[in-house]
């Protein structure tokens, strides 16, 4: 099969991309604003997921300075750095869409899980894996169902890009989770022995078949 792919063809769908998206961003302003003076139900959502990812960054962040994440190959370490800059774009993100719809940004932690994450074991690579899961867990729950509460057709698009990577983040912490409860941290690696590798991490990042919305945050938890 032919991997080449041509420059000028490449260069040409990106600059099609670029016009169709100046092309939809004066209506998408539009769809926002009508929705805002509607009563502000994706602003309060937009703001409660920025508020999410504010979170997930002091997370991350904080994880970093563990002494647990400086043993083994550095996987964890560089896992945890590339996943705290993909939150600190999601809530960019979120942050635009809310000054879009006329909302005030959100810079502060969503209030409830703060407190949980403040008050949880803070010292293994355990206590970090389990935390990131759960916390992950909640945004795509939340991210999910704002997907179909969402009244246009480019927050809903938001969330459920968004929604897809925090599912992937957290799959990787329950396999991650279920190899440190066979081997030590040190461990962990880009290149496992495959052979080697408890049963369960097979699965483990796939817990159910659909994603439910039991444990979303509520619309507006973290609504200014």
């Amino acid at each position: 099969m032919d991997s080449h792919v041509d420059p000028a063809r490449l260069h040409a769908l990106l600059d099609r991309a670029r016009r169709d998206l100046d092309r939809t961003e004066v209506e998408n302003d539009t769809q926002l604003a009508a929705r805002a003076a509607g009563g502000g139900d994706d602003i309060a959502q937009l703001q409660t997921a920025a508020a999410l990812e504010n979170l997930a960054v002091s997370l991350y962040t904080a994880a970093l300075t563990l002494p647990a994440l400086r043993g083994g190959d550095g996987t964890v370490t560089a896992f945890v750095t590339a996943t705290r800059n993909q939150h600190a774009d999601h809530a960019a993100a979120f942050n635009t869409a809310v000054t879009q719809a006329g909302g005030g940004v959100q810079t502060n932690p969503d209030p409830t899980y703060d407190r949980i994450v403040q008050n949880a074991p803070f010292a293994t690579m355990d206590d970090v894996v389990v935390l990131a899961a759960r916390l992950e867990n909640v945004m795509t729950q939340t991210y999910v169902r704002s997907t179909a509460d969402a009244g246009i057709p480019a927050l809903r698009a938001l969330f459920a890009s968004v929604a897809a990577v925090e599912a992937q983040h957290q799959a990787v912490l329950l396999a991650a989770g279920a190899l440190l409860q066979a081997a030590p941290a040190t461990s962990l690696s880009l290149q496992p022995a495959v052979a080697r590798l408890p049963a369960a991490v097979g699965w483990a990042g796939f817990p159910v078949a659909v994603t439910p919305v039991t444990n979303a945050a509520p619309p507006a938890e973290g609504a200014l």
